[in-house]
Formats: C-alpha cells, sequence, structure tokens
C-alpha cells in the first residue's frame, strides 16, 4: 500500500521551528524563500515555514507513544525510542538490544527490523556497519499557502521575560546583575493558512529495501506498525509539534487534507501551497491510474466542503470518499492501509 497526504492547516501565534537564537535575546522563526507567479512573473519571497524534520520527528514521537501500547510491536523498541531521542544508531557498536533485550546485528537490515519498529518506518544509520534504511515516512516542509503569502501572512516579536528570585521571594541581584536576574528577551510568533504534503510507503513494512521481496516480520506486526504509522498523523495534524509549545501552544485547525491510497506506487499529492492542490491532485491521480490500469482511493475533508458529485462524474478512474473531519479521514485511511497489508 502507498499513501499521499496533502493538506492545509490554519495557524496562528505560532514559533514552531526557530533559528539564530544562539548568543542573543532575540529568537528568530525559520524563514525559506518560495516562488510565486504573479501576472505572468515569478516573484520570490521569504516566509515563514516549519521543517519537514520537525514533522518527521513528531511523526515518530507520537508513533513510539502508540507503539508503546501496541499488542505485536510493544517490546520493539529501543531506549532511545522511549526517551523520543531519533537517532540510530550508535557510533561504536555493532550490535544494539531492544527494550526486551533481544539483541540485533547492525549489519543485518532484516534483524534490525524484527527487533526494531521504529528503525523499520523511520529508517535508521548503522554508523560502524555502515549500514543503513531509507525512511518509509517523508515530509515536506510546511510554508504558507500561494494566495495568501501577500496578504495573510504576519510575523510579529513579542517581548518576554525570565525572573530569577531569591530564597526571600526577591528578585536576585542589583544594578547590573540584575539584567541575569530579571532577562528581557524577544521571540517570533507568525500566523498563516500553511500547506504541506507527506507519503508513505507502506508496501515496505516489515521490508528490507535491499532484498524486498520477502518481509522479515509477520503479518500481524506488519499490519499494527503501518496502521499505527497512520494513525500517529491524528496528534500530528492536531497541532502536537514544534518548538516553544510548552508557552506558546498555537491557534491551530486542520482546514483541509486530501488522502490517496494504492497498492500500486502512485504519484505525490500536489502539495497543500497551491490553490488548486485539491482538484489537481484528484486529476493527476485519475489520469496516472487510466495510464497504469489501477485504481487509487482518495478521501477528502475540507471545511467549507467540496462537490462530490461533480467531482466523481469528472475523474471516473478513481474512488473518492468525502470525510466528515481529518481524523474520519485519517481513521478510514488507516483501515484501508491495514486491510490492504498481505
Amino acid at each position: 500500500m502507498f499513501v499521499r497526504f496533502s493538506g492545509r492547516l490554519l495557524i496562528n501565534v505560532a514559533s514552531l521551528n526557530t533559528q539564530g537564537a544562539s548568543g542573543t535575546n532575540y529568537i528568530e522563526i525559520t524563514k525559506v524563500p518560495v516562488v510565486l507567479e504573479k501576472d505572468g512573473t515569478l516573484l520570490v519571497e521569504e516566509v515563514p515555514a516549519i521543517s519537514g524534520n520537525m514533522m518527521k520527528h513528531y511523526h515518530f514521537v507520537h508513533l513510539v507513544e502508540l507503539l508503546k501500547e501496541s499488542r505485536y510491536n510493544k517490546d520493539k523498541l529501543s531506549k532511545d525510542d522511549l526517551k523520543h531521542v531519533a537517532y540510530r544508531f550508535r557510533e561504536k557498536i555493532d550490535k544494539e538490544k531492544n527494550i526486551k533485550g533481544d539483541e540485533a546485528k547492525l549489519s543485518d537490515e532484516e534483524d534490525i527490523l524484527k527487533k526494531f519498529a521504529t528503525a523499520d518506518i523511520h529508517g535508521y544509520l548503522a554508523p560502524k556497519t555502515q549500514n543503513r534504511r531509507e525512511s518509509l515516512i517523508k515530509f515536506s516542509f510546511v510554508i504558507p499557502c500561494e494566495e495568501t503569502v501577500r496578504e495573510a501572512v504576519d510575523i510579529s516579536a513579542v517581548t518576554q521575560n525570565r525572573v530569577v528570585i531569591d530564597d526571600k521571594g526577591n528578585i536576585e541581584g542589583g544594578g547590573r546583575e540584575e539584567g541575569k536576574a530579571m532577562m528581557i528577551f524577544k521571540r517570533q510568533y507568525a500566523s498563516a493558512l500553511y500547506g504541506f504534503a507527506s507519503a508513505f510507503d507502506a508496501y515496505y513494512v516489515g521490508r528490507p529495501l535491499s532484498n524486498p521481496t520477502t518481509p522479515a516480520i509477520g503479518n500481524n506486526e506488519r499490519k499494527e506498525r503501518a496502521k499505527l504509522s497512520i494513525l500517529a498523523y491524528i496528534n500530528l495534524l492536531g497541532g502536537i509539534f514544534g518548538a516553544n509549545t510548552s508557552r506558546g501552544l498555537p491557534a491551530l485547525e486542520v482546514r483541509e487534507l486530501i488522502a490517496v491510497v494504492s497498492d500500486k506506487p502512485v504519484p505525490m499529492a500536489k502539495h497543500g501551497f497551491y490553490s488548486d492542490y485539491v482538484e489537481e491532485t484528484i486529476r493527476i491521480m485519475n489520469d496516472f491510474a487510466e495510464t497504469f490500469n489501477i485504481k487509487p482511493k482518495i478521501f477528502v475533508y475540507k471545511k467549507n466542503g467540496i462537490d462530490m458529485e461533480d467531482c466523481k462524474k469528472k475523474y471516473q478512474k478513481v474512488e473518492i470518499e468525502k470525510c466528515d473531519s481529518y481524523i474520519d479521514l485519517i481513521n478510514r485511511v488507516a483501515s484501508e492501509v491495514e486491510n490492504g497489508i498481505k
């Protein structure tokens, strides 16, 4: 099974990715250049962004939490997984034990898949043995949508302070030392409608990429890993990701989400950055399905609705289902993937 996601998140007052904070009391959010087309001319604008690395890390975090309570894979975790540390594996070792005590040879991809569920889904690197596996989960940068960049993206700096008190409740220090006791700092926050895209090649769950013809683990383990990998998107897209959430949890809403599920490889869904991404994703999948004689299933959630009958008449090579919420959509995708793992 192959899954493609794209969508839009309305994120207000967020500081989810930062940069340039070392040695300064001014903390900037991450910004990247994007190319926009206006009146036939291509223009470059700098916009706030959330990195794919940030999104991938928090998908890993939510997947670990689900695996801890799972039936078949709860022991297929490392001590680092439990601490939400996502590196694989340490530099000078050629063997590693999971929390159950089962040892894996880090020169053997099949053995690693048997012992570590997260290494299966999110990939790994074993430096000493020069053995690696590419992640089955992929994320784009999350960036403001093209039609909103000029009018509806705002970045502002908020002044904050940190106070140190002594055992009597007084602010410590005085004079020149007062700056240490009551430190003023500024942090940037951004508000925008953001687009993103993601992919999950569930077919390869439990299969060594070095020899994908035969799975290394049982079908129940594979189904569970694949299903939980999809369900991990629920908390991720619901806003549990990013830096500064302890004191700057954003006001976030999933406005739109589209998912494509196929038992054969399919192209990426068009990134949510583009204003026409929903219909263009359906069009791309429809044309691809006609070319290769396959029948992908497409799930769509839009807060403001979508004319499903019109889409179904125009694009008859794909199955299109309307969902009531983004969680409903993810649950349906998870069921499709679980049932499709063979």
